[in-house]
């Protein structure tokens, strides 16, 4: 895959590269795309959480009721 940039965006990656000990640009853009979607499966993960979290006190749950059921749930196996 070849992906151009911009001379800003690679000047700002030189800089790093310099700063942060990286030993190649392959190096940085492969660790930051890494990160990048870390972030974005973190962020999807608390988005269903929160969407869980609503539906769940929509329906006056307890965590100590899921909790309980889980443990039954988790046993009987």
């Amino acid at each position: 895959m070849i992906i151009k940039l911009s001379p800003r965006v690679k000047k700002e990656i030189f800089d790093v590269l310099e700063e942060f000990g990286y030993e190649s640009e392959k190096d940085f853009i492969e660790d930051a795309l890494r990160r990048r979607i870390l972030e974005l499966k973190k962020a999807d993960f608390l988005a269903n959480v929160k969407e869980i979290r609503e539906k769940l006190t929509k329906k006056k749950l307890r965590k100590e009721d899921l909790l309980k059921d889980f443990d039954r749930f988790y046993h009987r196996k």
